[in-house]
């Protein structure tokens, strides 16, 4: 029945996504479950911008059961931030990854679409008296969490690991750049870039890629 009131079209590849989003809707409508509408769609799959003038953005990455439900609770928080700051809100909720942590290299897409840009993992809460993080003057600004390891053991395996999964130097600093907070300009877009080998499963495997490709740039 769904076939015949919402058929798909193959005419091109644009039409087959538009219609293929109303044929969930459908569904979706059926089952009592959440419509998407299609600029969303573009965003979630396509990985296309809002329709905004806005010239920043930030981006979230919330995917399984866990990560939604507290998603839920900090989205609202932040986006009274992102209003704030007058940037676009991009939240990143369809998991199209085999692992968590590649998810976030999803925002060198939105990265390189706006001239500032600022990733917020889903559990961080923006104090109410926050600063207006954009506009500075480096291309990336991470904080550096080294200070506060009890041991760094740990850090060096995981980086030599990746290492050898890579082909990539990985360079053993006494720096620990946290990526749950990472602000970049548009010039910086690639420190988000997925990596094109597996880096594996370990805890903090994609903060050490994103760290390791900010070193190509002014970062504070």
């Amino acid at each position: 029945e769904l076939e015949k009131t919402h058929p798909l079209c193959f005419d091109s590849p644009q039409a087959f996504f538009e219609s293929s989003i109303a044929m969930h809707n459908a569904v979706n409508d059926r089952l009592g479950k959440p419509q998407v509408s299609l600029d969303e769609a573009y965003m979630l799959w396509r990985h296309r911008r809002p329709n905004t003038n806005r010239k920043r953005c930030i981006v979230t990455v919330a995917v399984g059961y866990e990560m939604l439900a507290i998603h839920r609770m900090t989205k609202p928080i932040n986006q009274a931030y992102a209003d704030r700051c007058d940037a676009d809100f991009i939240c990143l909720t369809n998991q199209i990854e085999p692992w968590w942590g590649l998810e976030k290299f999803r925002t060198w897409h939105f990265a390189k679409q706006y001239e500032e840009c600022l990733f917020l993992d889903a559990d961080a809460i923006v104090q109410p008296d926050a600063p207006d993080l954009f506009g500075l003057n480096v291309e990336v600004a991470m904080h550096d969490d080294y200070s506060r390891l009890l041991q760094t053991e740990w850090l060096q395996k995981e980086r030599l690991a990746i290492s050898r999964r890579t082909g990539e130097q990985i360079v053993q600093n006494e720096t620990m750049l946290n990526s749950g907070v990472a602000y970049t300009k548009r010039s910086a877009a690639d420190v988000w870039k997925r990596p094109l080998r597996g880096i594996g499963t370990t805890h903090c495997a994609e903060q050490i890629w994103v760290e390791h490709q900010a070193s190509c740039f002014a970062v504070a």
